[in-house]
């Protein structure tokens, strides 16, 4: 009988131990911004551009159709520190595009409760645009949580190659790309990001189009808590920047109709 107890233990050792390596392999070796590329960040951000963003100026989301089978939106957006845009920093070289964003609170080691309710992760969605506000690619960054063990976690992906299509929405954009860099999370104030230009077609000196948001999702609302930078209630601003340089403007008011 012990026998039998102790290989189930073994299974069980060695198969949490193959979780813990893939784990640490995917979101820290593979995903993770490494120190010497956090430093040509930190170079470029000296020629780069900040943009700063009010304290607890969340955004209401208002309330989804009726017939909606998502969960529904969060009628009172949760005061998350961590969730509220600070200010966006944004800098290119030769081969990638930087962004660190920081937040107003510090990112906490487990999910936060509220009431009956739990957060379970944060995404970042930097929309690089045309001069008409459409999508040429979406960088999304974002920091959670493991289910179950709510170990914390970071993840980016970008999509790339508009297609025209609008619905279905994963027929938007005819690549999807999983090595942009990610740093910060869980323990710091901030998210910090690389971007590979090779897939995006932008380079140096080139005239783009941005905006950004980050969403809230917990496990009884969609969209827990939205915060925008800049612009109007929900709709983020437009901001023209010339890459790599400082010169840049923010349009507070394009979404709005």
């Amino acid at each position: 009988m012990w026998r039998k107890v102790r290989w189930v233990l073994l299974g069980i050792g060695v198969v949490g131990i193959g979780l813990g390596i893939f784990l640490y392999s995917y979101y820290v070796i593979y995903m993770g911004l490494p120190a010497e590329m956090q430093n040509l960040a930190e170079q470029a951000f000296i020629a780069g551009i900040t943009i700063e963003d009010n304290e607890n100026d969340f955004a209401q989301m208002g309330e989804k159709p009726g017939d909606s089978e998502e969960k529904p939106n969060n009628p009172v957006a949760y005061p998350l520190a961590y969730a509220d845009v600070k200010s966006v920093t944004l800098g290119a070289d030769e081969e990638y595009l930087y962004c660190k964003m920081e937040f107003w609170g510090k990112i906490p080691n487990q999910p936060a409760e509220i009431g009956d309710d739990k957060i379970s992760g944060t995404g970042i969605k930097v929309n690089i645009t045309n001069s008409k506000g459409e999508d040429q690619e979406i960088w999304m960054l974002g920091f959670g949580y493991l289910p179950v063990l709510d170990l914390p976690t970071l993840n980016t992906y970008y999509f790339y190659g508009p297609t025209g299509i609008q619905e279905p929405e994963d027929k938007r954009f005819s690549g999807r790309g999983g090595d942009s860099k990610i740093a910060g999370g869980a323990g710091t104030d901030y998210v910090m990001g690389a971007l590979p230009l090779a897939h995006t077609g932008m380079s140096l000196g080139q005239e783009i189009f941005f905006s950004v948001s980050v969403e809230t999702a917990s496990l009884k609302y969609d969209h827990a808590t939205v915060d925008v930078l800049g612009g109007q209630g929900k709709m983020p601003a437009l901001i023209t920047w010339k890459l790599g340089t400082n010169i840049f403007q923010v349009e507070n008011d394009f979404y709005l109709p």
